[in-house]
C-alpha cells in the first residue's frame, strides 16, 4: 500500500507545483524566441569543477587529472529517461550492458567505467559518498558480482550537471575509486523553476515510456536557498524474442504434442518499470561565515520481468494449476532514501572547514507471480515473497582546507585535510514459507507421480529460507591529506594520502602523485600514478541465496553461499580481502585555438586480488551434474541444490587504454547560426595476468575460476567506443545529430564452442528542438534511428527441444536489444 499511495501522490503533486510555477512564470514579461546558440552549453575545457581535488577548484583544463563535464543542457537532450543511459549516450569510456533475461540483474542495469565492475567506480553527490545498492548482481554477463550505486535512483530533473573523474582517486576519497569518480552537483537556485515531459515508444511498437522531472526552487528565510525535484518515470516491456519451440511439452502419448509448440519467451528486452523520485538541495547562510546545508533523495520503484516458460509435462509443474504450464514473473520493489546534513564556513584560525553527516540506504523486497511450489500439490500458492535485503550506509565527515604562502614555490600551497567514520549494514530477509520449504507432496501426474520432487521452494526464483537471512554491520574510520601547488610558473604538483581501517579485514594506504606541465598556454602534459582499493561489501561477504540457472536450457539449482559458511569452505572458500590497484595514467591537453580543445589520456589500472563470483561448482564444462555434491549440501541443511557458487579474492588483471575528448565551436556564415562539435573515444584493453591458487582449484569437477569466467571478465564489454555529435543552432532551432561507434567483443559461454562475438555497430541519434520563447521548447527526436540490432547469439548454445532458441540476440549488448525508438519532449521554465 506504501508504495501505491506513493505514486498516486507524485505525479499529483508534480502537477500543482506545474501549475504554480507556471501562472508565476505567465505574470513574466515573455521575451523573444531563443537567440542564436543560447542553448549551447559552456566550453568545457572552461567549467570549474570541485573533483579531482580535495584542496582548491580549477578549469578542466588545468586539471592534473582527466576530467569530463556534462551539463544540465546535455542530460536534457539526451532522449534517455535513466541517469545511467544517459552517461552511457554520451560517455564513451561508460558502457551498459543489456543483461537481458528474468532476473533481478535484467531490473537494476548497472554501468560499467573503462571496462571494470560498476563498483569500482566512486558515486558522489555534491560530494559526499553514495550508498550502494541492496542488490548484488549473480546472474549477469557484465560486472558479476558486484553491488554498486543505482545511478537511477537520483531523481534526473535535480541535476546540475556531472563531472566524471577517469582516474584513480582512492587517496583522495577512499574505497571504490579504482576506475574514477563519478560526483553528480545537484540544481541549487533560490528562484525559478522547470518542468520536462517526454514520452516515447519503439519502432516495434512496443516498450511505451513517459518521463516528467520538476524542479521548483524558493528562497529560504531571506538568504537562503531551497531547491525542490520530482521525478516520475514509467517503462513499459519491450520483448525481443522469437517464437521458440518445445519437442514434447505434454505427457508421453498427448496428441497435442503433434502440434507446434511454440512458445513466446517474454523476458528478453525492457523490462516494465515505474519509479517515482523527490529530492531537496537547501542551503542557508548562518552568520559569521558559516553555511548550514542538507540535501536529500527519496525513490520508489517496481521492475517486472518474465523467467523462463515451465513445460506442462515438467516435474515442478502441478498440471491441476498450470494444464500447459507456466512462465513466471519477478517482481522486484525498492525503496531508497538518502539524506545528507553540513555546517560548512570559513575563518576557522585560517582553515574553511566542512562538518556533514551522510545517510543512505536501499531496501529491495521480491515477488514472484505465476509460479508454484510443487510439493504443495494443488494447495500451492501461485504468487510468492521470495524474501529482501537491505543496506544502509552512514558516515560522519570533518573536511579542512586552506592555502600556505611560501616564498619557495611559485603559488600558495594547497592543503586539504579530513577525517571520515562510516558504518555499513547488510541484511537478508526470509520469504514467505511457500516460497522455500518442502510441503511433502509427491508428483501428482505424470510417468514419476508418486515420487517427491527434488526442487522444493517456488519455481523460477526459490525463496530466502531462514537460513539465509542475516544482519552484519560493519565500521571504518580514515583521515586523509591532500596537497598541491605549483613548482614553478608551469609545473603544477599535487600529492594526496589516505589511511583507513576496517573492522572486518583491518587498515589499507593509498596514494596519488599527480603533475601538470604547461609547455606553452596553448599546450600541456599530464600525468598521475596511484595506488587504491575496494572493499568488499557486506553483500559479497554475506549473500546467501538459491537461484535456477540453465545449461542449454535445461534448468538447474544453484546455492551462493556466504565465504564463511561451512558449506563454502567445503568448496574452497576463504575470508574476502580487498581488491588493490595500480594507477599509471599520462596524457596532454591542446587547445589549438579560440573554443576548441582536445585531451588525450592513456592510462593503465592493475587490480591484485580481484573479488569475483565463482563458477558454478559441480557442473563439469561438458554439462554433466557432480551428484556428490548434492548429496554432501545435504548433509548442510541444504535441499534441492545441484551446484554452488561464492565470492573470492580470484585473479589480477591489467586493464589498459586510451581516452580521447576534443571539442570546438564554429561559427556559420550569418544567419545559418553554429555547430558544436564534439568527439569522445575510448580504446580498452583488458586481460588477466594471474590466476590465483584459490581461483586454481578443482572442486566437484569444476575449476573454481574457469576460463569461461575470466572471459566474462575481459572480454564482454566493446574494444572502443567513439561518439562524434555535431549541436547545431541558429535562432529559435536547434538540432542534434550523433553517431556511435561500438566496437567488437565476445560473450563467453560455457557450452563448448558456442562464445558469441559481437561486431562493430554504427548507431545515430538525432534531435530537432524548436524554442517558441525562452522558457518554452518542444524537441522530437530518435535514438537508434536506423533500428539496429546486436548480432545474433551463437546458435551452439541452444537447444531445439527448449524455448532458449528464442533469446538469440547478444545479451552483452552495450546499447539494448529492443531497437530503435522515437520520443518528443517538452519543457517549460520559469523565473
Amino acid at each position: 500500500m506504501r508504495q501505491s499511495l506513493f505514486f498516486r501522490k507524485v505525479p499529483i503533486a508534480l502537477a500543482l507545483s506545474v501549475a504554480w510555477g507556471g501562472a508565476q512564470a505567465q505574470a513574466q514579461t515573455e521575451a523573444a524566441a531563443q537567440p542564436d546558440g543560447a542553448a549551447a552549453a559552456a566550453a568545457p575545457a572552461a567549467s570549474v569543477v570541485v573533483t579531482g581535488s580535495r584542496a582548491s577548484r580549477r578549469a578542466v583544463a588545468d586539471s592534473m587529472s582527466p576530467i569530463q563535464v556534462l551539463g544540465g543542457d546535455t542530460l536534457e537532450h539526451s532522449g534517455k529517461p535513466g541517469l545511467q543511459e544517459v552517461l552511457a549516450n554520451v560517455l564513451p569510456s561508460v558502457t551498459l550492458p543489456s543483461q537481458a533475461g528474468g532476473n533481478l540483474t535484467s531490473i537494476t542495469r548497472v554501468a560499467t567505467l573503462r571496462g571494470l565492475n560498476p563498483d569500482q567506480v566512486l558515486i558522489l553527490v555534491n560530494g559526499k559518498r553514495r550508498h550502494i545498492s541492496s542488490i548484488i548482481n549473480v546472474a549477469g554477463t557484465v560486472g558479476v558480482g558486484a553491488e554498486a550505486v543505482d545511478l537511477n535512483m537520483i531523481p534526473a530533473g535535480a541535476i546540475d550537471h556531472i563531472e566524471v573523474l577517469t582516474d584513480g582517486a582512492a587517496a583522495q576519497y577512499g574505497s571504490d575509486a579504482i576506475a574514477g569518480v563519478i560526483n553528480v552537483i545537484l540544481k541549487k537556485k533560490d528562484h525559478g523553476g522547470s518542468v520536462n515531459a517526454q514520452a516515447g515508444k519503439y519502432f516495434d511498437g512496443d516498450g511505451m515510456s513517459t518521463n516528467l522531472n520538476l524542479n521548483q526552487n524558493f528562497k529560504l528565510f531571506g538568504d537562503g536557498s531551497l531547491s525542490l525535484y520530482g521525478n516520475s518515470v514509467r517503462q513499459h516491456l519491450t520483448n525481443r524474442a522469437v517464437d521458440g519451440t518445445i519437442a514434447s511439452r505434454y505427457y508421453a502419448g498427448d496428441p497435442r504434442n503433434d502440434q507446434p509448440q511454440g512458445v513466446v519467451y517474454k523476458g528478453y528486452g525492457i523490462p516494465a518499470s515505474r519509479t517515482g523520485s523527490v529530492g531537496f538541495n537547501a542551503e542557508k547562510p548562518l552568520g559569521g561565515g558559516a553555511t548550514a546545508y542538507a540535501f536529500g533523495t527519496y525513490s520508489e520503484s517496481t521492475g517486472k520481468n518474465w523467467i523462463g516458460f515451465r513445460t506442462a509435462n515438467n516435474d515442478n509443474n502441478v498440471t491441476a494449476i498450470y494444464p500447459d504450464g507456466f512462465v513466471p514473473r519477478i517482481i522486484l520493489g525498492q525503496r531508497d532514501e538518502s539524506l545528507a546534513v553540513g555546517v560548512k564556513g570559513s575563518g576557522l584560525f585560517g582553515w574553511n572547514w566542512d562538518a556533514s553527516t551522510v545517510y543512505g540506504g536501499n531496501h529491495s523486497y521480491v515477488n514472484l507471480t505465476d509460479s508454484v511450489n510443487p510439493t504443495y500439490g494443488v494447495s500451492s500458492p501461485t504468487a510468492f515473497y521470495v524474501g529482501g535485503f537491505d543496506a544502509t550506509e552512514w558516515s560522519g565527515n570533518v573536511d579542512l582546507n586552506r592555502s600556505f604562502a611560501n616564498t619557495v614555490f611559485a603559488a600558495p600551497i594547497n592543503v586539504g585535510l579530513g577525517a571520515e567514520y562510516r558504518r555499513d549494514t547488510f541484511a537478508i530477509r526470509a520469504g514467505d514459507v511457500y516460497s522455500y520449504a518442502d510441503g511433502g507432496q509427491p508428483q501428482l501426474t505424470g510417468p514419476n507421480a508418486g515420487k517427491y520432487v527434488t526442487i522444493p521452494g517456488s519455481q523460477g526464483y526459490p525463496g530466502y529460507r531462514p537460513e539465509d537471512a542475516s544482519s552484519n554491520a560493519r565500521h571504518n574510520a580514515g583521515v586523509y591529506i591532500d596537497l598541491d601547488t605549483k613548482l614553478n610558473a608551469d609545473w603544477s604538483i599535487g600529492l594526496a594520502a589516505r589511511q583507513e581501517r576496517y573492522s572486518d579485514f583491518g587498515s589499507n594506504t593509498s596514494g596519488k602523485l599527480s603533475t601538470r606541465y604547461e609547455l606553452s598556454p596553448a599546450f600541456a602534459l599530464r600525468a598521475s600514478v596511484s595506488n587504491g582499493f575496494h572493499a568488499p561489501s557486506l553483500g559479497q561477504q554475506y549473500y546467501a541465496a538459491s537461484a535456477t540457472s540453465q545449461y542449454k536450457g535445461v534448468d538447474y539449482n544453484i546455492v551462493n553461499l556466504p565465504v564463511s559458511s561451512a558449506a563454502a569452505r567445503l568448496l574452497g572458500a576463504t575470508d574476502l580481502d580487498p581488491e588493490k590497484s595500480k594507477n599509471y595514467s599520462i596524457g596532454a591537453v591542446w587547445t589549438p585555438m579560440k573554443n576548441a580543445t582536445v585531451t588525450v589520456d592513456a592510462y593503465q589500472i592493475d587490480i591484485t586480488g580481484r573479488i569475483v563470483q565463482s563458477s558454478n561448482i559441480g557442473l563439469s564444462a561438458s554439462g554433466v551434474l557432480d551428484a556428490s555434491l548434492a548429496t554432501l549440501l545435504q548433509s548442510y541443511g541444504i535441499y534441492g541444490v545441484d551446484a554452488g557458487r561464492y565470492f573470492l579474492n580470484g585473479v589480477d588483471t591489467r586493464t589498459r587504454g586510451i581516452d580521447v575528448v576534443a571539442s570546438t565551436m564554429q561559427r556559420l556564415p550569418a544567419g545559418y547560426g553554429r555547430i558544436t562539435w564534439s568527439l569522445g573515444a575510448n580504446v580498452n584493453h583488458a586481460k588477466v595476468t594471474k590466476v590465483l591458487d584459490a581461483a586454481k582449484q578443482v572442486r566437484f569437477g569444476t575449476q573454481v575460476f574457469s576460463q569461461v569466467n575470466q572471459d566474462y571478465l575481459t572480454q564482454t564489454t566493446p574494444k572502443n567506443k567513439l561518439v562524434l555529435t555535431a549541436d547545431w543552432s541558429s535562432g529559435a532551432w536547434r538540432a542534434m545529430l550523433r553517431e556511435t561507434r561500438y566496437g567488437s567483443f565476445v560473450t563467453p559461454s560455457t557450452v563448448a564452442g558456442a562464445y558469441s562475438p559481437q561486431g562493430t555497430k554504427y548507431l545515430t541519434d538525432a534531435e530537432l528542438s524548436y524554442y517558441f520563447t525562452d522558457n518554452l521548447r518542444l524537441s522530437v527526436g530518435a535514438q537508434n534511428l536506423f533500428n539496429k540490432y546486436p548480432d545474433r547469439a551463437n546458435s551452439a548454445n541452444f537447444n531445439a527441444a527448449t524455448f532458449n532458441g528464442a533469446q538469440y540476440y547478444n545479451a552483452s549488448s552495450p546499447f539494448g536489444l529492443s531497437g530503435g525508438n522515437y520520443y518528443a519532449t517538452l519543457n517549460y521554465e520559469w523565473e
